[in-house]
């Protein structure tokens, strides 16, 4: 039996071709290879969610006030399309790299936690990975849906799909978890001080900049007013809210920047992953 490296794909010598054999071995060692690329491929995808948008409104659209969410400015049809297609290939990517590292981690797990003394330490670790699974997982489908589903026009689906990206900030912290665990009692991988870091400035900017919209929609007449797309489109200063709309705005596309803090270490320990 031949036992893939990372997708636990075992082939059977006797029933498969031997070519077949050697064309899955050589995709396998590319895997290995190149595997770390999709993180990293991430990291250049997310800035383009605000750059898109925001270049087209100071170049060819400028109509509108500089400072506006991403989920409005992305709601401009004519960068609807690319803003979808953004998301949707980061939560492709993101599934790919939470099962890799999640293998990565069950690897560790499986052969460095086996002794008796290990147990409680395995058991934590594999809670901690499959947590990390399954936040990653409800993080891609936020994405999928803020990318499929504008706020201009489905803005209660909308909001379901921000609130489940925001899974991201469960995603770091269970890694920071995990590699800390790694780190401490195995000398496995090195600190997670990329990791911590990024845990804290998502986690901190994301809650000032929904205290900051808070802000903002209380000082309308009615909470209603917040789905008012005109209202956001050209909440100019004379307007009440507009300068804690402002914050918000700069501080979301902050965090969502702030985030390849955590592709980047990922990629890095993918990367590094030794058998």
């Amino acid at each position: 039996m031949v036992e893939s490296d990372f997708f636990s794909i075992s082939i059977n010598d006797h029933s498969t071709p031997t070519n077949c054999n050697k064309t899955m071995k050589v995709y396998e060692i590319w895997l290995e290879k190149y595997i770390w690329l999709c993180p990293l491929i991430i990291c250049i995808l997310i800035p383009l969610i605000g750059i898109i948008p925001f270049g087209y409104k100071l170049f060819v659209d400028n109509e509108y006030p500089p400072l506006q969410l991403i989920s409005d400015m992305g709601s401009i049809p004519a960068v609807a399309a690319h803003v979808s297609q953004c998301l949707d290939l980061i939560a492709f990517f993101n599934f790919i790299t939470i099962w890799i590292r999640c293998e990565h981690i069950e690897y560790y797990r499986k052969h460095y936690f086996n002794n008796v003394d290990d147990q409680n330490l395995a058991k934590k670790l594999y809670r901690k990975n499959r947590y990390f699974y399954i936040s990653g997982l409800l993080y891609s489908l936020g994405l999928i849906i803020v990318g499929n589903f504008r706020n201009t026009e489905k803005p209660m689906i909308h909001s379901f799909g921000v609130i489940l990206s925001l899974m991201i900030m469960a995603m770091t912290y269970f890694q920071v978890q995990i590699v800390e665990i790694l780190y401490s009692m195995k000398k496995i991988e090195t600190k997670p001080i990329t990791l911590t870091y990024c845990y804290f400035i998502v986690s901190i900017s994301w809650w000032i900049c929904f205290f900051s919209l808070g802000i903002s929609t209380l000082q309308q007449d009615t909470v209603l007013k917040w789905f008012d797309n005109d209202l956001r489109f050209n909440w100019t200063s004379n307007r009440p809210g507009y300068y804690a709309y402002s914050v918000a705005s700069v501080l979301e596309f902050f965090c969502m920047n702030s985030s390849t803090l955590l592709y980047f270490s990922i990629a890095r320990r993918i990367r590094l992953f030794q058998k």
